[in-house]
């Protein structure tokens, strides 16, 4: 029995849904219900009860999952004393996009100063498609970029996916509407706010915004969140932000969600690392990545953050 079975187990128990397990994992959903089908035959137990609401463990499910438990918890130490028992050191390069710097980057900066005092790190913000010739030239160890075609050659960890809405300023939008709502299918005709073409963010955009729909249309464009979010303050036009990077703009009010039912679909994003990382400490940065991505997805719903 592997151990790779016991932390399917666990994670099904914690996730209660087989997709997610896959998504967390980076397998296939088929190959999430072939590890538990194993496990259920080897053991001639029933582990998990499956029903529409969700993934529910029996009570053998339980012993099992606990026991589980402290097998890993085993293995971790019994792994810890032949290395010598040392605290993971020595650097780290690690890329983020501008939303992962915003939300994840305090979180993992800190628990990494408190957890990992022997491992020093250093922090590059861009664009993603900087971030990734970064990686591949060796000068990043791992980069936090939204899901894209592009990274399918590297190892990918899901960490969190955050959905968008349209915000403008108030003064811009009191010249269109009095009551902060806009018509879903005017949305397009108003001054956008963007990044440059050809980038995620901009290939996001045309997802909901068709190019006939914005024939004719003014946008504004910029790579940088940060100046992005100032250009919107600053009543150029609207921009399509999720609210967990603007939280103290809708707190004091410079910026307001705009009430329209057409939102970008939900950016997941991801800790990619080349594969067989030369770095022996960046699976450990990438964990506590991951760790703090759930963390942070507790204080808000779903449809705004969400762990993967």
């Amino acid at each position: 029995m592997h151990l790779k079975m016991f932390k399917t187990a666990i994670l099904l128990s914690e996730l209660k849904s087989f997709r997610a397990v896959a998504e967390r994992m980076n397998i296939t959903q088929a190959a999430v219900s072939s590890r538990i089908l194993t496990l259920e035959q080897e053991l001639g137990v029933k582990l998990f009860l499956r029903d529409p609401r969700g993934v529910t463990p029996t009570k053998q499910g339980l012993a099992f999952i606990d026991g589980g438990r402290n097998i890993l918890a085993d293995y971790e130490k019994l792994a810890r004393s032949v290395i010598g028992g040392s605290e993971p050191s020595g650097i780290v390069k690690i890329g983020f996009v501008a939303s992962m710097a915003t939300t994840l980057l305090p979180l993992i900066a800190r628990s990494l100063k408190q957890r990992f005092k022997q491992i020093q790190f250093t922090i590059h913000i861009d664009i993603a498609e900087n971030l990734e010739r970064l990686l591949a030239n060796h000068e990043l160890d791992i980069a936090l970029v939204a899901v894209d075609k592009r990274f399918e050659a590297y190892d990918q960890t899901p960490l969190c996916g955050f959905g968008s809405r349209w915000v403008a300023s108030p003064d811009f939008l009191s010249e269109y509407t009095e009551d902060g709502s806009i018509e879903d299918d005017t949305l397009g005709q108003l001054p956008l706010i963007s990044y440059e073409m050809g980038t995620t963010g901009h290939n996001h955009m045309l997802h909901e915004l068709s190019k006939d729909e914005l024939e004719g249309t003014s946008i504004h464009y910029s790579n940088s969140l940060p100046t992005s979010i100032s250009m919107a303050i600053a009543g150029l036009g609207i921009a399509s932000v999720s609210p967990v990077v603007i939280q103290r703009e809708l707190k004091e009010g410079t910026l307001k969600v705009i009430g329209t039912n057409r939102h970008l679909p939900m950016v997941r994003f991801l800790a990619i690392t080349i594969p067989n990382s030369p770095n022996p400490i960046a699976p450990t940065v990438v964990s506590l990545a991951r760790d703090m991505a759930a963390l942070f997805c507790e204080d808000f719903e779903d449809s705004i953050a969400t762990a993967l």
